[in-house]
């Protein structure tokens, strides 16, 4: 009811007004959304650095949805025992921050511009929500039935990536390490961590940060989809793997 009020409000607003109005409540939100994120940033941070403290060997974080690389810049900061690798589907827009990024940060192995899925092969994403603020095109999912608010309706390829394989190499490579990941991925996280589940190697991760998006979906989708991840949570549960909520 209040919203339908300040709906009502606005729409009688003087134009300039309402210009003045919607970009005052675009930073209020944006506000309340980098607090948010701080908070979630420390407290997994907090957990993982708890959890990792008495590991002899290498220690990984791994970005699954890096974006412009804040929130990573941000997570490495309080793990300083920790390299990185990450992933991130739109390079169009991130790819010259990523390449500043890494220069800076010697220890960021690799980013890389591919989506994170159960299989390897192409996929297409769809730039999604807003290029301003300081997590623009939040929400560009490789997820058809859940894009709302395009920037633009032009889907672009992008080469996709079998995290499960990915995982096995990194793990030889690196003798077994400990790995932290954090998994934001716009609705693709389902079919990732089902085909973790299902092989085996999500038992490779000792610490996951993941959000889930069930609440994107509508409908018939958005019952079925609720039930897989039921499903993959009671797996979670019963794994070696500490699962933290990401915002």
């Amino acid at each position: 009811m209040l919203k339908t009020l300040a709906r009502n409000v606005y729409y009688r607003l003087p134009p300039p007004v309402a210009r003045v109005y919607a970009a005052a409540r675009s930073l209020l939100t944006e506000a309340a959304h980098f607090k948010k994120m701080e908070d979630a940033v420390r407290e997994a941070t907090q957990d993982i650095a708890e959890h990792s403290k008495l590991f002899a060997g290498e220690k990984l974080l791994i970005d699954c949805g890096f974006n412009n690389g804040v929130v990573l810049q941000k997570m490495l900061k309080r793990l300083p025992d920790f390299e990185a690798y990450g992933f991130e589907v739109n390079a169009p827009l991130f790819s010259e921050q990523a390449r500043k990024l890494a220069a800076q940060c010697p220890r960021i192995l690799s980013l890389n511009f591919a989506a994170v899925s159960d299989r390897d092969g192409m996929a297409q994403f769809v730039e999604m929500g807003t290029r301003a603020g300081r997590f623009p095109a939040q929400g560009t999912t490789i997820v058809p039935n859940i894009r709302v608010h395009p920037i633009s309706l032009e889907a672009q390829d992008v080469p996709c990536v079998d995290l499960s394989s990915w995982l096995k190499e990194v793990w030889e490579k690196h003798n077994g390490p400990y790995i932290a990941m954090k998994m934001d991925i716009e609705g693709a996280e389902y079919d990732v961590l089902e085909h973790m589940i299902e092989d085996g190697t999500l038992e490779l991760v000792h610490d996951l940060v993941v959000e889930f998006h069930s609440r994107r979906y509508t409908g018939l989708e958005k019952q079925a989809i609720e039930r897989r991840e039921l499903a993959i949570r009671d797996a979670l549960s019963q794994s070696r793997t500490h699962v933290l909520e990401w915002v």
